[in-house]
C-alpha cells in the first residue's frame, strides 16, 4: 500500500501592509484574523504540516499560539509590498527542505486574509483535486461565478477603438460562455510542478467553485468590516459556528 501524500500548507504573513495595517493580527470575531486560517489547515488531518511565513515576531509567536509553525523568520527581501508571494513559498519549502530535511508532495497555498472558509471546506477541495485522474499533473484552485456581463468586458485598441475582449460579437447573455474570477481560499500543487511553473496556475488547473460570500480578501479597513457582517451572515445560517 502507498504511503500517504505529503501535504504542506503554507500560510503567507507580513507585518507591514499599507491597505490595513497590522491586519493579520487584528482581532477578528474574537481572535486574531490569521487565527481562522490557521484553525481551517490544522482541521484536516491530510495535512502534513501547517507552516506560518512571516517576518514578524508578533506574528510568529500568534502563529505558535494557535498551533502552526514558524520555524524561520522570512528574509526582508521577500516581504516588500511589491515581494511576489510565489518567492515566500518558494523560500519556504527550500527552508524546510535544507533545515529539516522535509520534503513534501503537494503545496497547498492559504491567505490568511480568508478567515470565511466553513468547517469541511480543505476537505472537500482536497477531495476535488484528488479525484482528478493525474494530480501529479494538475493544479486546483478557487473560483466564483463572474456576473453574466462579464462576458461583454470591451477594451479599446491602439487606435482607440472598442472590441469584445472576452468573445467576438456576444448576442445575448443566454448564449455567451460561463466566466469565473479567482476565488482565493485555497490553491494547490504538486510541489515539483510548483517549482517549475511558479505558479498555481498552469494548463492543468482544476477549477472549485465556491460561493462569493465566503471570498472575503480582506486588504483594506472596508473589506475588514464586509467580512464581519458576511460571518454574521453564515453563521445565522449556520454555514460557520
Amino acid at each position: 500500500m502507498s504511503s500517504a501524500p505529503r501535504i504542506l500548507a503554507v500560510i503567507p504573513a507580513r507585518g507591514g501592509s499599507k491597505g490595513l495595517p497590522g491586519k493579520n493580527l487584528r482581532n477578528f470575531a474574537g481572535k486574531p484574523l490569521i487565527a481562522w486560517t490557521i484553525a481551517s489547515a490544522r482541521a484536516d488531518s491530510r495535512i502534513t504540516d501547517v507552516v506560518v511565513s512571516t517576518d514578524d515576531e508578533s506574528i510568529r509567536a500568534v502563529a505558535l499560539e494557535y498551533g502552526a509553525r514558524a520555524p524561520f523568520l522570512r528574509p526582508a527581501a521577500l516581504a516588500a509590498d511589491d515581494s511576489n508571494v510565489n518567492d515566500a513559498i518558494l523560500h519556504c519549502l527550500d527552508w524546510l527542505a535544507t533545515n529539516e530535511a522535509a520534503r513534501f508532495d503537494y503545496v497547498i497555498l492559504l491567505q490568511a486574509t480568508q478567515p470565511l472558509r466553513p468547517p469541511g471546506f480543505l476537505g472537500s477541495a482536497l477531495d476535488a483535486f484528488f479525484s482528478c485522474a493525474d494530480p501529479a499533473a494538475c493544479t486546483l484552485v478557487t473560483v466564483t461565478r463572474a456576473d453574466a456581463k462579464a462576458a461583454l468586458l470591451m477594451r479599446a485598441d491602439p487606435n482607440g477603438y472598442v472590441h469584445f475582449a472576452l468573445e467576438r460579437n456576444p448576442v445575448n447573455r443566454q448564449a455567451t460562455q460561463q466566466y469565473w474570477l479567482p476565488g482565493g481560499l485555497f490553491y494547490i500543487a504538486p510541489t515539483e510542478l510548483y517549482r517549475s511553473t511558479r505558479s498555481f496556475y498552469t494548463e492543468r488547473t482544476l477549477p472549485f467553485e465556491t460561493d462569493a460570500d465566503i471570498a472575503a480578501d480582506i486588504d483594506t479597513a472596508a473589506d475588514f468590516e464586509r467580512a464581519l457582517d458576511l460571518l454574521a451572515k453564515l453563521r445565522a445560517g449556520g454555514r460557520i459556528p
